[in-house]
């Protein structure tokens, strides 16, 4: 983006000591490094739970009937399974909302059940239950007797009431923020409102997971676990705390997603049109029996979830549930016209259509940067037409970018012909986006979402008290975005053992970072590397005289910090231990900061 207004330096923080009792807990348990004994002790949150954390694999799952109305809603779908009563899941166009759209449209059917999905359109009917996608659905599919949201829906009042009249019953499951009053839907499912100790972070598509899992109770030949990949890329692309049930279902989704006979064969075919491989290079066992290797969290966020993503962003959301959709090994059921889709066409036209959207954000963004915008406050606020470039399915992605820019909260909005808009915001440090829009109701045709992030539409003629208002939300609190945290000042050397103990702290997520270090390094030599000549390539040397390593480093981004750099001077460096994603048998530094020492 353009110059932002206010660049903050980093200011790097040391963690805090680890409780006592936890390292204890963790030395006499695991042959594991000190140093990553120490930064495991910070994030498990007690003594007790250190077993659960390192064995997440074994671990079971939680109890499915501690979540809100989870009994009712299973109830209510068994009785429509056995009827043979229309079922409609209406999904959401995003990855979560696809992956609980494919999952439950997969279960419902191998139970029998007469059940059809739909997923609204981004651009035309909006996110959720709006009127629109309501007619769309009904003109469309069968009446459904019964009608179950994923994903979406929790303020979704009126709606839930118009449907209720028309002699349809809903069930509302979802995991956004809770309102004030809730849906008059038979059961509310939503990890917020209640949920078992641990799982109340979970997406949409785990918690569709969940009550599946009671659904499927008594029942011979189907086990819910078979889809813990789909959910494994949710919880992933919703950016979720990766601890509690989460962890538990990401470390057994990544594993299934790692083989390629149990898999989503869709996943499976994504990831080869994007030449990832999904097996990591190490090897595990479970109860003496071999396992497939676990991939890597970034791997899936930056290399699948953008292409499942950007169906939507350019109309073409059925690209996405069409090849999440088909028949994976061990299902029975018939898949109608999805099972006989070319999985591997499908997964190209995914890759194809992520080049898209990628230029059409970049169209978006040169437009945005011509308006060198100025903060309203603590608040950015970028707007135009469609014809301008503002289009529904890249709003989110800019306003991304420009709050990483400005390090503030930021707002991109499309201003439509009768003078509504719609709009995403995301938000930094201790502002909360939600609460901010809540601040603006009144404004608003509806809105949702998390504190980092969330999406409105507002009423026409609305804008300008959009703008006047909404900054006000943002005038109290302060962006810790300048903040970073390092996990430990290294003094030894960093060598194979120390970094396949790290791999012990895998999967890396929001909530469980991959961990940064603090070392002192002699610079022998600083490359600028890329197409573009923006990154850096560091060949380093220890200070330290019993380590006679050189370290392989790269620093994104950051070629015009190394101008005044010279071989042999000393920097104390930020950086994080990771395998190199091509020759996945080195290890490599990646640079967060680097400070030139005297």
């Amino acid at each position: 983006m353009s110059a932002p207004a206010r660049t903050p330096s980093i200011h790097w923080q040391a963690a805090p000591t680890p409780p006592q009792a936890v390292l204890e807990a963790i030395l006499a348990t695991q042959t594991i490094h000190p140093a990553v004994a120490r930064i495991a002790a910070r994030r498990i949150p007690s003594a007790g739970e250190v077993s659960a954390w390192f064995n997440a694999l074994r671990e079971p799952l939680c109890n499915p009937l501690e979540l809100h109305d989870v009994a009712i809603a299973a109830q209510r779908i068994r009785q429509a399974i056995e009827r043979k009563e229309p079922i409609t899941i209406f999904g959401d166009y995003d990855t979560d909302g696809i992956t609980a759209t494919t999952l439950m449209v997969q279960i419902l059917t191998q139970c029998g059940a007469n059940v059809k999905p739909f997923i609204p359109d981004r651009e035309t009917e909006g996110y959720g239950l709006t009127p629109k996608a309501i007619e769309r659905c009904l003109a469309q599919l069968p009446f459904p007797k019964l009608l179950i949201t994923v994903d979406c829906g929790i303020s979704s009042v009126a709606e839930v009431a118009d449907l209720n009249a028309r002699g349809i019953e809903v069930i509302v499951t979802d995991h956004h923020v809770v309102p004030e009053v809730l849906p008059p839907a038979l059961a509310v499912v939503n990890p917020r409102i209640q949920a078992p100790k641990g799982a109340e972070g979970m997406c949409g598509c785990a918690t569709a997971f969940t009550l599946m899992r009671v659904v499927l109770e008594g029942m011979k030949g189907i086990d819910a676990r078979a889809f813990l990949d789909l959910v494994a890329v949710a919880t992933i692309a919703d950016v979720m705390t990766l601890s509690g049930e989460n962890r538990s279902l990401v470390t057994k989704g990544l594993w299934i997603l790692a083989d390629p006979e149990r898999g989503n064969p869709g996943l499976a075919a994504l990831a080869k049109a994007q030449k990832l491989d999904l097996r990591h290079q190490r090897s595990k066992t479970l109860n003496g029996l071999s396992l497939p290797p676990l991939p890597p969290v970034d791997t899936i966020a930056f290399g699948l979830v953008p292409c499942i993503n950007a169906a939507s962003r350019i109309g073409r959301c059925d690209l996405a549930y069409d090849l999440l959709n088909v028949k994976r090994s061990g299902m029975e059921c018939k898949r109608g016209e999805a099972e006989t889709i070319d999985c591997s066409c499908a997964a190209l036209a995914l890759v194809e259509a992520n080049k898209e959207r990628r230029l059409i954000e970049q169209r978006l963004r040169e437009v945005v940067e011509a308006q060198q915008l100025q903060p309203r406050g603590n608040l950015v606020i970028a707007a135009g037409t469609r014809e301008e470039g503002f289009e529904s399915g890249v709003l989110g992605i800019v306003a991304a970018r420009l709050s990483d820019a400005y390090h503030l909260p930021a707002v991109v909005c499309c201003i439509k012909p009768d003078g509504s808009a719609s709009g995403s915001m995301r938000s930094k440090g201790s502002w909360h986006a939600v609460e901010a829009l809540d601040t603006i109701a009144d404004l608003c045709e509806h809105y949702g979402g998390h504190a980092a992030a969330a999406g409105f539409a507002l009423k026409p003629g609305a804008f300008e008290a959009f703008c006047e208002r909404l900054p006000q939300a943002f005038s109290e609190g302060g962006n810790e975005a300048d903040v970073k945290v390092y996990e430990e000042d290294l003094a030894e050397a960093i060598d194979e053992l120390f970094c396949k103990d790290l791999e012990k702290l895998e999967p890396f997520g929001t909530g469980n970072p991959r961990p940064c270090f603090a070392k002192h390094f002699m610079l022998k030599e600083a490359k600028v590397i890329g197409a573009d000549k923006t990154h850096l390539r560091l060949s380093l040397g220890s200070v330290s005289t019993s380590d006679r390593r050189t370290y392989e480093a790269f620093w994104f981004g950051a070629a015009h910090r190394a101008a005044s750099w010279t071989p042999g001077m000393r920097l104390r460096l930020f950086f994080t231990v990771a395998r190199d994603k091509l020759r996945m048998g080195e290890w490599k530094l990646y640079i967060e900061d680097a400070i030139p020492v005297p």
